[in-house]
């Protein structure tokens, strides 16, 4: 039989792999934005009451696994 096979975060050097793509990209953008606006209200050390950034991932669909209806 056959096996499918997918990653849980995508692999520049293996494109033709589904995977769940973690849009690396936007989360570098995002985290600059953060830590900019961080230095411009001169916030510095632990902060009181941490916020956390959630970008969902998608799905990217390649050869090593059956397309879904």
């Amino acid at each position: 039989g056959e096996m499918a096979v997918a990653f849980l975060s995508s692999m520049p050097n293996l494109p033709e792999y589904s995977c769940v793509d973690q849009n690396d990209r936007q989360i570098g953008i995002e985290s600059a934005n953060q830590l900019s606006d961080l230095i411009r209200r001169n916030e510095r050390g632990i902060p009181r009451h941490p916020t956390r950034l959630l970008l969902e991932g998608f799905w990217r669909q390649g050869r090593t696994t059956p397309r879904r209806a």
